[in-house]
């Protein structure tokens, strides 16, 4: 299956029309996702003429790379975040939040541990340590 980026990255200020549309939240935000699980045979009827697009999208996630920097965040951790709710997580309990949050810092080390192994010594991210 897959997930849509929507692209480029936004602003603050539609990232907080979004966020006010969709949320009900007057405010920017880092991350924003819509899953399709519900909707999305209706969404998507028939897959795409494309050869390397043969499943149905499964959600979107909207990134504000510009806010994710000045509020000094992951990058990296915003997209995981939003790939979870788009499968379900949520974070509005406490028990799902620490659910939540283990499984992006395991998916974090994951998607570091990789990006090690395939550019090393091009990392630019000072959270990420290779080793030398």
């Amino acid at each position: 299956q897959a997930i849509i980026w929507r692209g480029p990255m936004l602003t603050d200020t539609l990232m907080k029309f979004l966020n006010k549309k969709y949320r009900n939240l007057d405010k920017a935000t880092n991350v924003l996702s819509f899953s399709y699980r519900e909707k999305i045979d209706s969404f998507w009827p028939q897959e795409p003429n494309l050869p390397w697009y043969n499943k149905k999208p499964i959600g979107e996630i909207y990134l504000a790379p510009h806010y994710i920097e000045k509020n000094k965040e992951d990058f990296i951790y915003m997209l995981i975040h939003g790939l979870l709710h788009i499968f379900g997580y949520d974070h509005v309990r406490k028990d799902d939040r620490m659910i939540m949050e283990k499984r992006e810092q395991q998916l974090l080390l994951h998607v570091k541990r990789f990006f090690c192994r395939t550019r090393r010594g091009v990392v630019e991210d000072a959270s990420v340590s290779c080793g030398t």
